[in-house]
Parts: structure tokens; sequence; C-alpha cells
């Protein structure tokens, strides 16, 4: 059977007071590491995979050390191209300190072997980002049969036990008539779901972005969703997220970035920024000498979830979805 990474209801309380504290005092909670730009397939929406090949860092304990961060995002380009990624996540979890480890990718270097390394390894969470419940997302990613794999591979892990795997979507213009059943296919597989908004902020693609005709609809879509995810209680998004992802859509922008207050970045050669489209402002090699001193962001460009999810008023309702 698989090994759980779910965690437990005590360590829940201590991540959702952790986290308020870190809120509520300004210290960041979460820390992302994108430790390679290389990826396997070939998204319109972000240009990693064409980016050139440059050393990638190989001891990550200083950061996190450093910033002690509640939460730590390994993502890419594709994670899994690096084959030291479980050296990477040892690295995370043995630093002192309460960490909920989470990893993105798209799926198709998954295995029950890779799944259960990571796992013991202290990954909590492996998401695999999926847009559309059939064939499209072969389209989209240029991996054929990647959506046969999920389709058939994540079940079959969800019933073994292994109870960390999840999906992640993001709303667009192309996705918006298919998402609920999307939500709906997420659950049969017996994994969890989160959802983001899309953002043309990596490489300029304004295909995606909902144009005005839809935003009543998206409205309607949302509302479905959060009706959706109270019945099959597997979503991760809270519902203030849900229902400002229209809004985004239809100002354009979302004034107010919290990036490096809440939330860092950390880019494949170990350059901090306090957005990945933004320029460094340390190297993790001298933070305990120089620091990282971060500056106001004035961009309104985005609004991802690790930022929006942030930026959520602290209520009773969004702590029970914390701890659930």
């Amino acid at each position: 059977m698989g090994i759980s990474r779910t965690v437990s209801v005590s360590d829940k309380f201590r991540a959702a007071g952790q986290y308020m504290h870190n809120r509520l005092t300004g210290r960041p909670t979460s820390l992302t590491l994108e430790i390679t730009k290389r990826c396997n397939a070939t998204c319109d929406f972000c240009p990693y995979w064409e980016a050139d090949e440059v050393e990638e860092c190989k001891d990550w304990t200083p950061a996190i050390r450093y910033f002690q961060p509640l939460q730590v995002s390994i993502t890419g380009g594709e994670p899994f191209l690096r084959k030291d990624l479980v050296d990477i996540v040892r690295q995370v979890k043995n630093v002192p300190g309460f960490r909920y480890i989470g990893l993105y990718t798209n799926g198709w270097l998954l295995n029950e072997k890779n799944i259960a390394e990571l796992t013991e390894a202290g990954v909590n969470q492996i998401q695999i980002s999926c847009n559309y419940p059939d064939e499209r997302q072969d389209t989209e990613r240029g991996i054929p049969k990647l959506f046969d794999k999920l389709n058939t591979f994540l079940p079959a892990m969800a019933k073994k036990g292994y109870d960390n795997l999840s999906i992640g979507t993001f709303l667009c213009a192309e996705n918006l008539d298919c998402v609920v059943e999307l939500a709906r296919v997420v659950k049969g597989w017996g994994v969890k779901h989160s959802f983001n908004s899309y953002s043309r902020l990596k490489n300029d693609n304004q295909t995606h972005v909902l144009p005005p005709e839809m935003i009543e609809k998206a409205k309607v879509v949302i509302e479905e969703l959060i009706a959706q995810k109270h019945i099959n209680r597997n979503s991760l998004t809270s519902d203030q997220y849900l229902r400002t992802i229209p809004t985004f859509f239809q100002e354009g922008q979302r004034p107010g970035c919290i990036a490096g207050d809440k939330f860092l970045y950390i880019d494949q050669q170990g350059f901090v920024k306090q957005c990945p489209e933004l320029p460094p402002i340390a190297h993790i090699s001298e933070l305990d000498a120089k620091g990282a001193e971060t500056q106001p962001v004035s961009c309104g460009m985005c609004w991802y979830a690790c930022r929006g999810e942030h930026q959520t008023k602290i209520t009773p309702a969004r702590v029970m979805e914390l701890i659930r």
C-alpha cells in the first residue's frame, strides 16, 4: 500500500497557527524553489522549455535555514528532470522546523517508485497540472497520451493509498466550459483539486485571457465549482480566492502585490527573487552575510493562487479550510 503524507490534525493546527502568525507579523510563509527551467512539455503559455541550459543549484539548505518558510513549493520547468530531486526534498525536510512541501509536475514522468521515494523523503503534496478532462490536455502540453496516463495512473495510486496527489487547474477562456466536468473527473480519480487563474505574465500570451463577454459566465462557473467543492470536499482552494478570479480578468490586473513580503522565489541558479519575473535581490550563498532586502512591488499583472490566497482575509471559514 502507498505511504501516507497526509498532515495530522495536530500538525494542521500547528500549520494554521503558524500561517496566521506569519500573516499577522509580516513574515514570509511561502518559498518557491524553481529548481530547473528544463521541461519535457511545450506549453504556449510558458517559455521555460525554450530556455538555455544553465548550471543548477545543488544545495538549497541555506535558503530554508534563513527564511524558515512554513511552505516550500518545488517546481520548474519539470522537476522530475532533476536526477537529484529526492535529495533536494530531503534537504528541505531536514532543516529543523515544521514545513509543508509541495511538488509541481505535468505528471508524465510520474511512476509509483518515484512517488513512494518522494513521499518517504517528505513531500506532502504532489500536484499535477491538468486543465482539461480529455485529450485537449495532450494538445496543450505537447505530450501525446498524457491524459490517458493521468486517467488510469492517478486512480490506481489513490486506491493504493497514496493520499498526497492532487490536480492543479488554471481557469482560462478555453476551459471555462469544461472545468466543472474536470472537477467531477478529479473527484472520481480520488485526488485533491486546486484552482488558479491564468495570467499572461510569463510570455505575454493573451490567447487564454477571459474576454469581457465571458466574465458573467465565469462568475456562474465559479459558483458551480464552489457548490461542488462543498459536496466533494476535495478542493484545496478557498471560496474567497475563487470569487476574485472573474474580477481579475474583468479589470485586467490586481494591484497590491505582496511578492517578497509573504512569499519569495529562488531560481534554478540560487538567486532570490520577489517574483520570477523580477530581478534578483540576493543569492542564497550570501544570505547569512548580506540578507535579502525586498522592495514594494507595483505590478498587478497576475492573480496566481500563491499570491491570491495570501491576500484572503483571515475568517473563521478560512481557518476551517486550512485545518480541514
